[in-house]
């Protein structure tokens, strides 16, 4: 994680409300989680780069309000883009 934010590459996206932040969502190709790789339910099935979502938070405040679904989706399109 440390050397992705110090390549300067984008790992997640930050919900706001207001000027606060209230979520976080980190989402980036999975070969930069190793991790990912050994784990005998997450693992490749096949050589196709893909993204996955590594870290998921809600402000408790904000929770049941729809806000990680949205987040989700946002991170999508990111991911798609």
């Amino acid at each position: 994680m440390k050397a992705l934010f110090e390549a300067g590459n984008v790992s997640g996206l930050v919900a706001m409300h207001d000027e606060e932040a209230v979520g976080w969502i980190q989402i980036y190709r999975r070969s930069a989680f190793p991790p990912l790789g050994g784990s005998r339910t997450l693992k490749p099935v096949d050589d196709k780069e893909v993204w996955s979502v590594s870290c998921f938070f809600i402000d408790k405040r904000f929770r049941r309000q729809g806000l990680s679904l949205r987040l989700l989706l946002a991170a999508i399109d990111w991911a798609r883009d």
